[in-house]
């Protein structure tokens, strides 16, 4: 990994010096090297700064999108049409990549293995994230009334209030009722309320780098930063291969997103 920045930084006319160590954050290693900067081919002036290495969060995110540009390389793995030569992909293999990639950046092989062990069950997934101190939200654009009119999503918001789990996984809070489902008025049978908005849950979820999510027990997997969902979808190649849309109109209406320590987020 030094190799790695030094070249990255030979390359914009720094080269590294002497690494140094600072003290973790949030139990995740960071290091900084200091750095030297020539001005020109014949000025000896330099300056140093310390560089600190990037966060899990930092790493996942550029390969979320390393991943979704290189749609090219890879097909569905539920996709028909003959693709020789494709990597096979769906949603649960892009959360595996990401999360692998970036566990090994930050040096942490004992959690890359467990999440290689573990990524088939979102569930599963979840549950060896929390346990390594990452939060977990349910999330729910409407508890009461689901654009869908599935019992599913009720029924989980009142098992997550009353057990403060969601799949026996540990709620540290809730993202809910900040799309609400528009109600009919009028007729004979009258109307009902609509759930009242709230947004604070959403619109501070919306400023954290990365996370994991989950849909419907695990079903469905995704990841998310700053409130957009970068999915894939398994039927597909070409550019409709990976999706990113926003979390506000996601229409798997409720399940659990997990962030990472390094995010400092908390409700």
């Amino acid at each position: 990994m030094v190799a790695e920045f030094a070249e990255e930084f030979e390359s914009s006319h720094y080269r590294t010096l002497a690494p140094r160590t600072l003290a973790p954050l949030d139990g995740f290693p960071r290091r900084a090297y200091t750095l030297c900067r020539f001005l020109g081919p014949n000025d000896s002036r330099r300056y140093s700064e310390d560089y600190a290495m990037p966060t899990l969060s930092e790493y996942a995110e550029a390969k979320m999108w390393d991943l979704k540009k290189d749609f090219a390389s890879q097909v569905g793995s539920h996709c028909t049409t003959p693709a020789p030569g494709k990597a096979r992909t769906d949603c649960i293999t892009y959360c595996r990549q990401v999360l692998e990639y970036a566990f090994t950046q930050v040096n942490e092989p004992d959690h890359v293995k467990g999440v290689h062990d573990r990524y088939e069950k979102g569930t599963d997934l979840a549950r060896y994230l929390a346990g390594l101190g990452w939060n977990a939200y349910y999330w729910n654009p409407d508890v009461f009334h689901p654009r869908d009119g599935q019992s599913e999503h009720p029924f989980s918001f009142r098992q997550v209030k009353l057990t403060n789990a969601y799949y026996n996984i540990t709620v540290s809070g809730n993202i809910i009722n900040y799309n609400p489902t528009p109600q009919p008025s009028g007729g004979c049978n009258g109307s009902r309320n609509t759930t009242p908005v709230s947004m604070d849950g959403f619109d501070k979820f919306s400023k954290v780098r990365f996370a994991y999510g989950l849909a419907r027990g695990g079903l469905h997997t995704f990841l998310l930063s700053y409130g957009m969902v970068f999915q894939v979808h398994w039927d597909q190649i070409g550019a409709g291969l990976y999706e990113r849309s926003s979390f506000f109109d996601f229409d798997w209406l409720s399940g659990l997103v997990v962030v990472p320590t390094d995010a400092h987020f908390t409700l």
